[in-house]
């Protein structure tokens, strides 16, 4: 395990090639991907870390900042999701990364990352039913197929800034 300060697109292009053969569908992983998410977000400051080397996975987190609630997030974990060693490992060491934070989150659709973040003591407070709006037909009947998709935090603006209220 370690940590990263700077993403190298072989490494994430290679994992999100292996992901997409191990799922049914997923959003964009790559390292274009990945480095208009995590780097070009104007207010917000993600940390990266590889699980071995070769990297077998790539866990990605952020801590909350001054403004907001004392919550990480943990973001992404980009890795084969049968190896739930690379995933448990990824999970481990964003959890001691924001070991000073009252709460973790996460998001995850594919079972086999959720049975990871629950060996780790997450639990479940609320579940999302994705939808899809789209007048391509036939987009829509895929969609609809597929039985495992890839959704992570990554997907959506759910690790924007949520500033405390006092």
């Amino acid at each position: 395990m370690r940590e990263i300060a700077a993403l190298d697109a072989a490494t994430i292009d290679r994992l999100a090639g292996l992901l997409t053969t191990k799922v049914g569908a997923s959003f964009d992983r790559s390292a274009s991907f990945h480095t208009w998410r995590f780097n070009g977000a104007p207010d917000l400051a993600y940390r990266f870390a590889e699980v071995d080397a070769p990297a077998r996975a790539l866990v990605t987190w952020r801590l909350p900042r001054p403004v907001e609630l004392p919550v990480g997030t943990l973001v992404d974990l980009l890795a084969d999701p049968n190896d739930g060693t690379a995933l448990r490992a990824g999970i481990d060491h964003a959890i001691t990364a924001m070991a000073n934070c009252e709460a973790i989150i996460a998001g995850a659709s594919d079972l086999r990352l959720v049975d990871a973040l629950r060996s780790r003591g997450f639990v479940t407070v609320k579940t999302h039913h994705p939808t899809a709006v789209s007048t391509d037909r036939a987009l829509l009947t895929r969609i609809a197929a597929e039985d495992c998709w890839h959704f992570t935090k990554a997907d959506h603006d759910w690790d924007q800034i949520h500033p405390a209220t006092h």
